[in-house]
């Protein structure tokens, strides 16, 4: 279809800050003409503004009726305003953490295509260490290939969430994390589980002087990137990520704030941390 796109490209060339909806129905228009569907894949779709133009263009057409798209979204937090709806008129399907979690026979067969031997204690080991994480399972993998077979078992126990396994990865996530959201992610990291209010009044302890007043809604940012979990009000992170934090902050900051990571803390403790 050599003319697809033609009609858009024009109006985005002779106009600035076109609305998102005339851009849709452009889109919408030009779609309709296709002889067969088109599959459009958006990965990362937390890393959009969730007042930005782009968000509402990719919302506008997800609730287009008889348009020949199917559109496929990845992301590790937020999701579009229309995901719900879609959902309920069983316009969409969802696949969640559990469903893409690897299952001992799958990371048995990772291992053999490593040149590693499926040890059932190894196995057990990896998916206890990662919780069926694919990239982190991989990671491990490939870390512990060039070792002896006998060390391989004590090196995913003792050294397995450490940064030498996932650190491009982690760094890459946080990458484009405001200061703000790294705080809140490194204090939710020494705190654990705990319900927002908890989480909020931490942080505003936690403020250096002169550093102006905390802004609540890092922990909202934090939350739609994915790396800020919230469990039935109680918001916390995966235990890969805690442990690589509070390495991450042993590092900078010394070993107490080390141990202080490794430790659940209970609402309690918060005048300790703050004070």
């Amino acid at each position: 279809e050599p003319a697809f796109g033609e009609a858009v490209a024009r109006t985005l060339s002779h106009a600035h800050d076109l609305p998102a909806e005339r851009l849709v129905r452009e889109l919408a228009r030009e779609l309709s003409m296709l002889a067969a569907p088109i599959v459009l894949v958006l990965d990362a779709f937390e890393s959009l503004s969730r007042e930005g133009a782009a968000s509402a263009i990719v919302d506008g057409l997800l609730r287009l009726d008889r348009c020949p798209l199917c559109v496929v979204i990845t992301t590790r937090g937020r999701r579009p305003a229309s995901t719900a709806r879609l959902l309920a008129e069983g316009r969409a399907d969802e696949i969640g953490p559990d469903a893409l979690s690897l299952r001992a026979d799958q990371i048995a067969a990772m291992a053999r295509a490593e040149g590693i031997e499926p040890d059932p204690e190894l196995v057990a080991a990896l998916l206890a260490r990662t919780e069926g994480w694919a990239i982190a399972i991989r990671l491990a993998l490939r870390a512990i290939a060039p070792l002896p077979p006998a060390r391989r078992l004590a090196f995913v126990r003792d050294s397995g969430a450490g940064r030498d396994l996932f650190e491009y990865v982690a760094e890459e996530l946080l990458a484009r994390a405001t200061p703000d959201v790294i705080a809140v992610l490194e204090m939710a990291a020494l705190l654990g589980p705990v319900p927002r209010r908890v989480l909020t009044a931490a942080c505003e302890t936690s403020r250096e002087r002169g550093a102006g007043p905390f802004d609540a809604t890092a922990i909202d940012e934090a939350i739609d990137s994915g790396l800020l979990g919230d469990d039935g009000g109680r918001l916390g992170q995966h235990e890969l990520w805690r442990h690589w934090l509070g390495e991450r902050m042993r590092e900078r900051d010394g070993p107490e704030v080390w141990l202080a990571a490794l430790e659940p803390t209970t609402e309690k403790s918060l005048v300790f941390l703050g004070g």
